[in-house]
């Protein structure tokens, strides 16, 4: 009798405490909330002044014009206006990867943003300086989904968090911004980082 009382005391603490769990997690499960993430390393930030009214093509290349690996690219700044933007980095082979955007898909939300470099001690870092120049001014792709709003924005990469060394080795890059008319893009920091 009294074993029996002992196991159904446990069993009834068991319970309970599964119930918390549960209680506590369900919320993350049903909500679905963003998840941010950051894992710290030596990114170099780089304060520039660049406004785009207009969708642009910018050329970025080291200034030392040496190949490496971009291995991270994350800008900030701010939208003015109530128009879509979306912001690319593009390889030299075409590779086109979203850095940021006010703009989601309804079957694919931006769930994960945020800094994350993986360390590979075989690459050491190398600290260089990005030069950037706009170039040809591009046509306006048209919707490009839901707009998210506009407002500030910091150290975002959407899918440029973690590049592949071996797609993304080189000196020189495009940042290819797509800005709907009547609509205001201000970059105001770049942060990278650049492994030979």
């Amino acid at each position: 009798m009294v074993k029996a009382n002992i196991w159904s005391t446990r069993l009834r603490k068991l319970e309970l405490v599964a119930v918390i769990v549960l209680l506590l997690f369900l919320p993350l499960v049903l909500l679905k909330p963003s998840i941010t993430g950051f894992v710290s390393s030596d990114a170099q930030r780089q304060q520039i002044n660049m406004t785009l009214d207009e969708s642009k093509l910018i050329q970025m290349h080291t200034k030392s014009g040496q190949s490496a690996s971009l291995n991270y690219l994350a800008i900030s700044g701010e939208i003015i206006g109530d128009g879509d933007v979306a912001v690319y980095l593009r390889n030299s082979a075409g590779d086109k990867l979203m850095v940021y955007g006010n703009v989601g898909k309804p079957n694919r939300p931006n769930l994960i943003t945020g800094l994350a470099v993986a360390a590979n001690p075989a690459n050491a870092e190398f600290d260089d300086e990005m030069i950037l120049s706009t170039g040809n001014k591009l046509a306006w792709p048209g919707d490009l989904g839901f707009n998210t709003g506009g407002g500030s924005f910091g150290r975002t990469c959407l899918e440029t968090c973690f590049l592949d060394a071996v797609s993304w080795t080189g000196n020189s890059w495009d940042i290819v911004a797509y800005v709907e008319p009547g609509t205001q893009l201000k970059i105001t920091e770049l942060s990278y980082t650049l492994s030979t």
